[in-house]
């Protein structure tokens, strides 16, 4: 139990700790090694390792096809793409591509330090048509906990088991991004459970400009409501 929290422990000494912490990363986990996208729809394209995000199926390119495939048919140079759940911005660096230059990419990435690895996939790239929000979509601005998972994929909004890490985060709601934001064309949600709370908070959004919704199904209301319920997990389009 001491040595495997010891990295944590190491983290918080005063003024070095970050520092030894990210020497410890770099011995042991790569972190920062440049790699290339081997495969899919973001083939060739280079990819940064990061400890707390790494996924093979990103560097491999199969990650969530279906997925790449949706974005591929829908998302077109010009229009805005909102990545609600963008973990490390593998979607968001998509539809960047997609959109282009003329386009507008807006991830929502509520975790800090989840969202600095977007920042710098992003930034890797420098491209200036992509904004990261540190907040989760929900139904209400404010704060909320939010359980860390062991990976960031799986960290959520939702109730947290009790052995699990909690952490407090912001909140917003889609409605009131709008007000800063270009309105999306076309929104992937995939938040662990949380998409009920993420859809209501688009009440005037989905009346106004009646996107195409991709989203990730966790919640058994949602699966519901989606005439999805004997999936436990799926990608649907959520109309008006």
């Amino acid at each position: 139990m001491i040595a495997r929290n010891l990295p944590e422990r190491v983290k918080q000494i005063p003024v070095f700790g970050p520092l030894l912490y990210g020497y410890y990363l770099k011995a042991f986990f790569n972190e920062g090694e440049v790699l290339t996208i081997r495969c899919g729809l973001l083939g060739g394209k280079s990819w940064v390792r990061f400890m707390r995000t790494h996924n093979d199926e990103y560097v491999a390119g199969s990650y969530e096809k279906p997925i790449q495939e949706a974005l591929a048919k829908h998302l077109k140079a010009g229009m805005v793409f909102y990545d609600v759940g963008a973990n490390d911005g593998f979607f968001s660096l998509l539809g960047a591509g997609l959109v282009g230059p003329s386009g507008k990419v807006v991830a929502f990435e509520p975790h800090p330090q989840t969202a600095r690895c977007c920042r710098a996939q992003m930034a890797a790239y420098c491209l200036e048509n992509v904004t990261v929000v540190v907040a989760a979509a929900s139904d209400k601005i404010g704060i909320h906990q939010f359980s860390d998972g062991e990976y960031s994929v799986m960290a959520s909004l939702t109730d947290a088991p009790p052995s699990s890490t909690v952490i407090t985060v912001a909140t917003t709601t889609l409605d009131h991004e709008i007000t800063k934001h270009p309105a999306p064309d076309v929104l992937k949600i995939d938040i662990e459970g949380a998409e009920i709370g993420a859809l209501r908070g688009a009440a005037a959004l989905i009346s106004k400009k009646k996107p195409i919704f991709l989203v990730e199904v966790h919640s058994r209301e949602l699966a519901v409501r989606a005439g999805l319920a004997n999936l436990n997990r799926s990608i649907s389009g959520v109309s008006a």
